[in-house]
């Protein structure tokens, strides 16, 4: 009896976490169509609010930088910047946050965009800078 009474109560923990995930799932989606919409204010609010959601229980900054590509979009480049140092500061080797940096920095700090440019060249270098072989023959 106690057995079943545990797994039962296991099972409703289990439940109440997949609902918390996917409520968090949902925010996160809906802030990446805000980032991939035309700019409009009730749907960046709207993002905004989702923020705590989709973060509460996952750690992944991506809805975070979703959210800073919406501020953007809207033009609102400061809180965008704000925003994306935020996550740049949580995850210092996060190539994409240093790029949407470099890319939205330049509209108002040149040199945190400066910044921004050269620690994007660090993590993720061109291509043609490796010094690797194209795998032609030299003959």
């Amino acid at each position: 009896m106690l057995a079943r009474i545990l797994v039962a109560v296991l099972a409703l923990a289990g439940a109440g976490f997949l609902v918390v995930q996917e409520r968090g799932a949902r925010a996160a989606d809906r802030i990446t169509g805000a980032a991939l919409a035309d700019p409009n204010p009730q749907r960046l609010a709207d993002a905004q609010a989702d923020l705590a959601t989709a973060t509460k229980w996952n750690p992944d900054t991506t809805p975070a930088l979703d959210l800073a590509i919406a501020e953007a979009r809207a033009g609102r480049f400061e809180q965008a910047g704000a925003r994306i140092v935020t996550v740049t500061e949580q995850e210092p080797e996060n190539a994409r946050a240093f790029q949407l940096l470099c890319s939205v920095a330049k509209r108002y700090d040149s040199d945190l965009a400066a910044t921004a440019c050269a620690r994007v060249r660090v993590l993720a270098p061109p291509v043609g800078s490796l010094k690797r072989s194209s795998g032609r023959s030299t003959k």
